[in-house]
C-alpha cells in the first residue's frame, strides 16, 4: 500500500486514531514497508458494517491497525487498479511498552472484539480490545484507550511470548469470545505449550429462539415451537415471526414487508441481532421453477438504517417474485 502524496508513512508516528488514505501499488519502491507484519484477521462481527470487510493488521513494534475495504473495488477476486483503502491506528506500540506494545497473533471474534497475543520475552500476555470503543474515544479527542476498551485477557507470568490465538467458542457450543486456543513459547515452561484460555466472560451458547418460544405459555407442544410451525396460522412460520418480533400465537392482519415498486426496494425491520438471524432476500424474474434458481442477496449491518429498518435493492424488470427468508442460528 502507498502513500498519497507521501504522507502515507506518517501512520507510524501519527499516534492513535490517525486515518490516512492509501493507494494499493505493485511498486514496491513506491509502497509503505511495515516492519515485522505479525498477523491479519477480518472483522467476524455480523452486526459491525465492517464485517467482512475491515482487517486488523498486528505489526509488532509499530502497532495494530486496521484497514477499511468498504469502499474498496475488487475485480475478479483481486484489488482493482487504482483502488484505495483507508487505515487506522488502532493502537500505536514501541517495542518494550509497558501497555501493549509488541503485537503478535490475533483474532477477530465474532463478539465484536478483537484478542491479540503479545510478543514479550518476559512477559507474553494475551490482551483484548474493544475497537468500536476505541475509535469511539478517539472521535471524541480523547487518544488513550481506558481500561474499558482494552485490558490483559490472561496474564501470562512466563519467560516467553504467547503466539498464535484461535476463537474455538462456538465450536464448544461457547458463546463467541469465550474458549481459545493459545500457544506460550516459555523457557521456564516444558517448550511451546497448547493451551485452552478461558474467558473470564465464558458462558455457553444459549438459544434466543427457545427463550422465545418459552415466553408464550400458549405453545405447550414440541410441535407449535417449531421454527416451521404456524400456530396462529397467519402464514408466516415462527421463524419469520421470531425474526420480525410478531407474535406466534395471534394472528398478523399486515404484511411485515414493504414493497416499493418504483424504487424496486424491499423493507422490513429485522429485530434480532445479525449473529442470531441469517435475513436474506430471494428474488427471480421466472417463477416457472419457483424460487430453486432464484439469486439471494445476504441483509447486512450497512442495509440498516439508525431507526433499524433494513432496505434492500432489487433489479427492476417487468415482473418480479420475491420473498423473505430466515435463517435462526
Amino acid at each position: 500500500m502507498g502513500g498519497q502524496s507521501g504522507t502515507f508513512a506518517g501512520i507510524f508516528n501519527g499516534g492513535n486514531g490517525l486515518t490516512l488514505n492509501g493507494l494499493w501499488v505493485t511498486d514496491l519502491a513506491d509502497a509503505v514497508q511495515f516492519s515485522k507484519c505479525e498477523d491479519v484477521h477480518t472483522n467476524m462481527n455480523k452486526d459491525s458494517e465492517g464485517y467482512g470487510r475491515e482487517v486488523a493488521l498486528a505489526c509488532q513494534w509499530q502497532g495494530l491497525f486496521k484497514i477499511d475495504f468498504k469502499s474498496t473495488p475488487f475485480v475478479q477476486g483481486d484489488i482493482g487498479p487504482g483502488a484505495t483503502s483507508t487505515i487506522t491506528v488502532l493502537l500505536k506500540g514501541e517495542e518494550g511498552d509497558s501497555v501493549l506494545g509488541d503485537q503478535d497473533n490475533l483474532t477477530w471474534s465474532a463478539d465484536g472484539k478483537i484478542y491479540i497475543n503479545e510478543d514479550e520475552p518476559t512477559d507474553g500476555n494475551v490482551w483484548v480490545l474493544d475497537p468500536e470503543g476505541i475509535e469511539a474515544g478517539y472521535a471524541t479527542g480523547n487518544n488513550t484507550p481506558d481500561a474499558t476498551q482494552y485490558g490483559i485477557l490472561m496474564d501470562v507470568n512466563t519467560d516467553g511470548e504467547s503466539s498464535g490465538i484461535i476463537d474455538v467458542s462456538e465450536q464448544l457450543d461457547y458463546q463467541p469470545g469465550s474458549l481459545f486456543l493459545t500457544v506460550a513459547q516459555s523457557d521456564t515452561l516444558n517448550g511451546n505449550q497448547l493451551a485452552l484460555l478461558v474467558s473470564p466472560n465464558a458462558a455457553p451458547l444459549y438459544s434466543v429462539y427457545d427463550d422465545w418460544t418459552a415466553s408464550y405459555p400458549a405453545l405447550d407442544t414440541e410441535a407449535k415451537r417449531l421454527d416451521t410451525a404456524d400456530p396462529d396460522m397467519d402464514g408466516l412460520l415462527n421463524a419469520m415471526e421470531f425474526a420480525l418480533g410478531l407474535s406466534p400465537v395471534q394472528a398478523n392482519t399486515t404484511s411485515p414487508i414493504i414493497f416499493n415498486p418504483s424504487a424496486s426496494t424491499l423493507s422490513f425491520t429485522p429485530v434480532r441481532s445479525l449473529n442470531v438471524v441469517n435475513y436474506h432476500v430471494q428474488y427471480t424474474h421466472d417463477i416457472t421453477l419457483g424460487f430453486t434458481t432464484a439469486n439471494s442477496i445476504v441483509v447486512r449491518a450497512v442495509d440498516i438504517d439508525a431507526s433499524g429498518i433494513a432496505t434492500v435493492t432489487l433489479p427492476a424488470g417487468d415482473q418480479l417474485f420475491y420473498r423473505l427468508c430466515v435463517e435462526v442460528y
